[in-house]
């Protein structure tokens, strides 16, 4: 997942565009975990697997509650 996280954010770059990603999954959404992602911070990302934002699905997400919170933090 790193990988695509490092491509993703090396081609926005090039095109003059700008990412931010989420910790934690839709957890990270609901509860405005936001990161910006810049080439410096996915820098050396290759060999590492996982993800650095350390997705994860997240129950608060599901609810309608969740959802409501979501849409405001987007």
């Amino acid at each position: 997942m790193n990988a695509a996280i490092r491509a993703i954010v090396r081609s926005a770059h090039a095109k003059g565009a700008s990412v931010v990603g989420f910790a934690h999954g839709y957890s990270g959404v609901v509860n405005d975990e936001v990161r910006t992602l810049t080439p410096k911070t996915v820098g050396g990302l290759i060999g590492q697997g996982g993800t650095i934002l350390h997705t994860a699905r997240s129950e608060e997400g599901r609810t309608d509650a969740g959802k409501g919170r979501a849409i405001e933090v987007l």
